[in-house]
């Protein structure tokens, strides 16, 4: 290569196929040293890639899904919401984190009802079943909910991931057939 086709200084992207037929993504990058000699590093990112890609993926899902889904640390307190989270509560992003999903209460179920929740949560490390909300204008709406608790690699609770589909619309429907019947 003649000393000026080379890209001095210079970085890319490659991506090469190893004789086992693997690819791989590779980053390279080209400088001149002070003695006017050319020094280039490669680095393989191909996992780095995978990862941003898998990223990519989950926010998707996240932002796309037609589930509600909070996210809270392990004290209980939201740290994300999705989109649709903020369309069936009226709780904006930056109104939801930070708070407590008790915000949502709406007091149709008994405390004992919550001990039991919690208690399912400490013992299976998940919680399904459908409960009454109250969405930020105080309206009633009802939830089936599925909290699943993330660990870290040490087995401590990480997070609390909730999904919530609103079945209102589904249980109006079921109380007209049973008042018919």
């Amino acid at each position: 290569i003649g000393e000026n086709s080379f890209p001095f200084p210079g970085t890319g992207l490659l991506r090469i196929q190893r004789a086992d037929g693997q690819r791989r993504d590779i980053e390279f990058v080209v400088e001149r040293l002070p003695d006017k000699r050319i020094l280039a590093t490669f680095s393989d990112i191909t996992e780095r890639k995978q990862d941003e890609a898998r990223l990519q993926r989950a926010a998707k899902v996240f932002s796309h899904a037609r589930e509600g889904i909070i996210i809270t640390d392990p004290d209980g307190t939201i740290v994300e919401v999705n989109d649709t989270f903020a369309h069936i509560t009226g709780y904006s992003r930056e109104e939801a984190v930070g708070k407590n999903p008790r915000i949502l209460k709406s007091g149709v179920q008994e405390s004992e009802f919550y001990v039991a929740m919690y208690r399912s949560l400490a013992r299976n490390g998940y919680w399904f079943g459908e409960l009454w909300n109250r969405n930020k204008k105080g309206e009633l709406y009802a939830v089936l909910l599925n909290i699943t608790a993330v660990y870290d690699a040490q087995g401590a609770i990480q997070n609390y991931v909730a999904l919530c589909t609103d079945i209102t619309q589904m249980k109006a429907y079921q109380r007209q057939l049973e008042h018919v019947a």
